[in-house]
């Protein structure tokens, strides 16, 4: 829902900016509609098309061989300890934890090869009788290994989470293997709140309220320059990675 109402805004912003700022210039109006609307149209479907890079990165890549090929198990328990999971029972390639009153079994399978269905039905043969929830760790995992989680997630909730999610979230609680870890980001609080998601529905109002009474000012020039720089605030609100919190948890 939120991403349909953000398009219709966005799309209805660009019409009225190029609208504004095309008319200012040619005093043409069929020609200001036309291109408005041309303009408008391209920007539905760039939103509507518009999907994160999901494209491993380098770092990505040598953090799936890393897990691959030394023990795993050290830096997985480092992470659940960082997030608050309890009772830490290491058995093998499983680790049992609790957290939330909830028992967790995360059970450690890369290999070079895709993590199969039949993978996943051996890891919930060694969890459903100690967990309350089944989080199979996997490099890769083919579309039979996805379709079986969710059909044993009715006796077991089973969650697959490969190396690309793995390291985000192993990158956000700072508990990369040696190696791995990058520089901390710097606290920029003000920076965060000022370019967060949140504000890009207050900047895109404003923009649009500057740009429809621009026309009613004694200098229509200076409205739409402003309205323009609240535009491109919103869009970067919108879209930024940089100053954005990272996606829920699949693992919770």
């Amino acid at each position: 829902m939120a991403k349909f109402f953000n398009t219709v805004l966005l799309t209805f912003l660009s019409f009225t900016a190029t609208l504004c700022w095309v008319y200012y210039c040619t005093k043409l109006s069929a020609l200001s509609v036309t291109i408005s609307s041309l303009v408008a149209v391209a920007t539905m479907i760039a939103v509507i098309a518009h999907k994160p890079n999901k494209k491993p990165s380098k770092n990505t890549d040598k953090f799936r061989w890393q897990m691959i090929l030394d023990d795993s198990t050290s830096a997985v328990a480092d992470f659940l300890n960082y997030n608050n999971y309890t009772d830490a029972d290491v058995d093998d390639n499983k680790i049992f934890v609790q957290k939330n009153n909830l028992r967790y079994c995360f059970f450690s399978h890369f290999s070079v090869a895709d993590t199969t269905a039949d993978d996943i039905v051996a890891a919930y043969k060694q969890a459903h009788k100690k967990a309350d929830k089944l989080v199979v760790l996997v490099s890769t995992a083919n579309q039979s290994a996805y379709k079986t989680a969710k059909a044993i997630s009715q006796l077991l909730p089973t969650t697959i989470v490969d190396c690309n999610q793995l390291y985000m979230l192993f990158e956000q609680s700072r508990c990369l293997p040696v190696g791995n870890i990058p520089d901390p980001p710097k606290a920029r609080p003000t920076l965060t709140y000022a370019f967060n998601k949140k504000r890009f529905l207050p900047y895109a109002t404003a923009s649009l309220f500057i740009f429809a009474t621009g026309w009613l000012t004694f200098f229509p020039l200076y409205s739409f320059v402003w309205a323009s720089v609240l535009a491109i605030l919103a869009l970067y609100s919108l879209f930024n990675k940089q100053f954005n919190k990272p996606l829920p948890s699949p693992i919770d």
